[in-house]
């Protein structure tokens, strides 16, 4: 099934057991092959651990929680403004394996918790969705003005 359907992956904590992000080194690395270099669209990020692709008029883009720099100097981060501010396309995704909120087996709140990876996620780029659990988690309310 797997050799007639598409599969855009994101490295998640389990894969960043045996994986390294800056050097590209791990079996993630070595069973996918990513558009690191703008092949499916956006602008080459130079790395498979974060990339982006377009499909009909959605722009998506695939960000890695688990072992690149989430800091706003860093060449994720860097990129991703780039390859935002190129972005052409109606609608936009994105998606990474760690939620920003979750208060579930984790707590996003709690630097120790997440390595005070969601905070930088939230403080560096934008509330998205996504989730490493197998159920939702709802997003935190916002206050009432």
């Amino acid at each position: 099934m797997l050799r007639q359907v598409r599969l855009w992956p994101c490295l998640g904590n389990h894969d960043a057991g045996s994986a390294n992000s800056p050097i590209q080194f791990g079996v993630y690395y070595d069973i996918f092959t990513l558009p690191a270099q703008a092949q499916a669209g956006g602008i080459m990020s130079g790395s498979e651990a974060y990339y982006s692709f377009d499909y009909a008029n959605v722009h998506i883009v695939c960000l890695d929680s688990s072992d690149s720099d989430w800091s706003k100097k860093g060449l994720m981060l860097r990129w991703l403004t780039a390859d935002l501010e190129a972005n052409k396309q109606d609608w936009l995704i994105a998606y990474c394996h760690h939620p920003p909120y979750t208060n579930g087996s984790h707590n996003s709140d709690q630097d120790r918790d997440s390595e005070a990876r969601m905070r930088l996620v939230r403080e560096n780029v934008f509330a998205i969705a996504g989730g490493a659990r197998a159920g939702l988690d709802a997003q935190r309310p916002q206050p009432r003005l």
